[in-house]
């Protein structure tokens, strides 16, 4: 990262807790704080959208980089929708409030396609086209398990 500048935090933890660290590492000067929701366990996938929606909406159009962090759900929701309209989503790598606290940016859709295209094209391990990454098949076993 280069440019200072600011920063939107639509993660749990409000960024007047930030370790100094975080906001090194996320190179901002200014933070605006823009916590997703925490939707009720039974809500309606479009409920959530729809939060999200509202959510990613009040994103500062100036907004260098983005930080990105809850429920994983949402999450996912919001960094689609962010990257729709061109942000730089990161991930905390610990507790923004901890000093040994960092950044790390979330993979792109192209990189992971271009990754699964890789995988299934090679035919390592013993992958498939549309199995996980990050995840083998185990011969005989009919099932998945971590790698």
């Amino acid at each position: 990262m280069s440019a200072r500048g600011r920063v939107a935090n639509l993660g749990p933890v409000p960024s007047e807790r930030w370790s100094a660290a975080m906001r090194r590492a996320l190179d901002a000067e200014e933070v605006v704080d823009l916590p997703l929701p925490a939707p009720d366990r039974d809500a309606a996938p479009e409920d959530i959208d729809r939060a999200v929606a509202e959510v990613v909406e009040r994103v500062p159009g100036d907004a260098l980089r983005v930080l990105v962090a809850g429920e994983p759900t949402v999450v996912v929701r919001a960094v689609d929708a962010l990257r729709a309209r061109g942000f730089s989503c990161y991930a905390p790598t610990a507790d923004p409030a901890d000093p040994a606290a960092g950044v790390r940016p979330f993979p792109g859709a192209e990189d992971r396609a271009l990754e699964a295209r890789t995988v299934a094209g090679r035919g390592l391990g013993n992958r498939q086209a549309g199995d996980h990454l990050g995840e083998e098949r185990v011969e005989g076993h009919g099932e998945i398990g971590q790698v």
